[in-house]
């Protein structure tokens, strides 16, 4: 560290901050995910269930039976029967801390008698009633994203064990590993050992924090067309490499023979399965013929542009990804570099261990752009309802929310969602709130490109250029 005028020691505030910039990306992710972790976010609504202790801890306002008994379902694996036609929906506003399951439920479930039973498959049944358990007859189909099994674990920098060792004494399996971030996925036997081993990592000293691993569906396809053109005029740069702006595409992977494949880096895959060969697009192939328009739109009258784009496979051949293979991809793109993010998925679990990772990653500089969901209606979709996520809808030039797609107050700007792509001798056409983020995310490079605006302006600028109409909402 250089100084002029007259000779002094750097204080150690000084010493710090050029030490964690000269840290590569991944590391400081790593350190803000320390102190997030260790201090849960203020204002986070959940219901948290040990098994072990039976003891549960929640903090709602106004949460409904479903929303409730889905949250329980997916800490528990419990059953749940009830009593039909008895209009058990009243709702919840509770806060309390480690309080017996029994009394918590009393709490969490106003006005609604219940109680316990062992199913012959040694699963346990909450029974909902108002008169008798014996009417508690009709099984409720509490839909749960949670992939059974399965748990992701971090574990602290100076851990006394590794993650081996701890999930040999756990009978698990380590079969995920994000080793920059110390974070691991991890699979037991059966779903009930998964979620006791969850309860004995809670109270592990070497553990920072615990997560379930949630399934993200996969993304709908393309439909070929014999009208319209898929044009796409901007040109790759030859600028050096340290001025480019890259822009992480996670999705599905992207066919080796695309058009315009001069604007793509190396191929990652989390998976480590072949990119698919075959004539027609795949998703994340469409995404980046879309991401390139967008590109396009947001250069000006530039003919060439030295933005680049980093493909980050996380499906592989699988119809469907998860939270932790989305934490994967995120952790190699912010490795890499990427400035910005595209995630063209959602689903409509909070996972803790993506928010907390989505959040720190923004708080390294890096804009992350996610689709809000192809549903008319107005439910939070993850990750675009996070708050240091951009949560694009689809609709026009004017604002409006297209017919099918999310409208809820998460969503922060609309982008086309028609997208036509051209693949092998063929044009598609492919619709959806998937192609309105990758459009707004090209877009928002080609600002970052030309313009050089750090990514708080950028944001702002879309939110502006893209905002939906309120009268649509």
């Amino acid at each position: 560290m250089t100084f002029s005028g007259t000779s002094s020691q750097p204080n150690a505030s000084d010493v710090f901050r050029t030490q964690v910039f000269r840290m590569p990306r991944v590391q400081l992710l790593f350190i803000l995910l320390l102190t997030l972790l260790a201090a849960p976010a203020e204002g986070a609504e959940f219901i948290r269930v040990d098994l072990r202790e039976k003891r549960m801890s929640a903090d709602v306002d106004g949460w409904g039976l479903e929303r409730t008994l889905t949250r329980i379902v997916t800490m528990t694996g419990w059953e749940v029967y009830i009593e039909p036609d008895t209009g058990l929906t009243r709702p919840a506003s509770e806060k309390f801390k480690n309080v017996p399951v029994g009394r918590a439920l009393a709490r969490l479930l106003p006005g609604i008698n219940f109680s316990f039973v062992s199913s012959s498959t040694g699963a346990t049944r909450l029974l909902l009633f108002t008169t008798s358990a014996g009417k508690a007859t009709k099984a409720m189909k509490i839909k749960t994203s949670r992939l059974k099994k399965q748990i992701v674990v971090q574990l602290k920098p100076n851990s006394k064990r590794s993650i081996d060792e701890i999930a040999k004494d756990l009978g698990a399996k380590v079969v995920g590993r994000i080793k920059d971030l110390n974070t691991y996925r991890l699979e037991f036997p059966y779903d009930n050992a998964a979620l006791l081993g969850r309860d004995a990592l809670l109270r592990d000293d070497d553990v920072l924090g615990v997560d379930f691993n949630y399934t993200i569906e996969g993304p709908r396809g393309s439909a070929s067309i014999n009208r319209d053109t898929a044009t796409i005029s901007i040109r790759p740069g030859s600028g050096p490499a340290k001025d480019r702006t890259i822009v992480a595409l996670i999705d599905t992977p992207v066919q080796a023979n695309v058009a315009n494949s001069g604007f793509l880096l190396d191929p990652i895959s989390v998976t480590g399965q072949p990119r698919p060969a075959g004539n027609e697009p795949t998703h994340g192939t469409s995404m980046f013929q879309t991401l390139l328009r967008g590109l396009d739109a947001g250069t000006g009258t530039a003919t060439e542009s030295n933005v680049r784009v980093l493909p980050i496979d996380i499906y592989g051949s699988a119809g469907e990804t998860s939270t932790f293979n989305v934490a994967q991809g995120l952790a190699i793109a912010v490795e890499k570099g990427a400035s910005i993010v595209n995630l063209s998925l959602g689903s409509d679990t909070d996972s803790p261990m993506l928010r907390s990772m989505i959040e720190q990653a923004s708080n390294l500089g890096v804009t992350i752009i996610a689709s809000a969901g192809n549903e008319p209606i107005t439910d939070n979709v993850y990750p675009a309802a996070y708050p240091d996520v951009v949560a694009v809808t689809a609709g026009n030039r004017t604002g409006d929310i297209a017919e099918y797609a999310n409208r809820g107050d998460f969503v922060d700007v609309v982008g086309p969602g028609r997208s036509v792509v051209s693949h092998g001798e063929g044009n598609y056409v492919i619709t959806g709130t998937s192609p309105a983020s990758a459009f707004v995310a090209g877009v928002a490079a080609g600002l970052a490109n030309t313009t050089g605006a750090d990514p708080a302006a950028i944001q702002a600028g879309l939110k502006l250029e893209f905002a939906p109409n309120p009268s649509g909402r």
